[in-house]
């Protein structure tokens, strides 16, 4: 009996189409309902292990998609930190150059208040000069002027 119990079991498990199973008496009935029992949780367990199979795949594929983003993040991260510390060094090379500006404009500012104030003193002082230059031509200009005067004068004196 319990041969015939696990060949029905066995084709059970094995063929799509149902099973007449012809017994008779009670404990062949009760053999029915055990097999029967035996084959509903045969075919919940294999349809459990076929979700679990295919959840599982469903999450393996969906690691690896996100570890393939995990990876080209991890890139594109890599290439804007290398961006971020070419521009850091920009930035630092341009505030010292900035700097060196700064000191090289105070610099010049210094000199040309000393070349201003030298000019201007150059300036005041060649003014003088004309002016002083002016004053004499003016006063020789008078001196000639009465020289011319006095020559004149001494010439009329003499002819008349």
């Amino acid at each position: 009996m319990r041969d015939e119990v696990a060949s029905l079991a066995t084709s059970l498990k094995h063929s799509k189409k149902p099973i007449t199973l012809t017994f008779i008496g009670k404990a062949s009935f009760a053999s029915v309902n055990s097999i029967t029992l035996v084959c509903q949780y045969q075919l919940e367990n294999s349809t459990y292990q076929q979700v679990l199979a295919d959840t599982t795949q469903m999450y393996e594929e969906k690691i690896a998609e996100l570890i393939k983003q995990l990876g080209d993040e991890h890139a594109r991260s890599k290439t804007a930190e290398e961006q971020l510390d070419a521009i850091k060094k920009l930035l630092s090379d341009s505030e010292q150059k900035i700097q060196q500006q700064k000191t090289e404009n105070s610099t010049y500012q210094k000199v040309l208040a000393v070349t201003t104030q030298m000019y201007e003193k150059k300036i005041k002082d060649l003014t003088k000069q004309l002016e002083d230059e002016h004053a004499r031509l003016e006063g020789a200009e008078e001196r000639l002027d009465e020289a011319k005067n006095l020559l004149s004068g001494h010439q009329k004196s003499m002819q008349g």
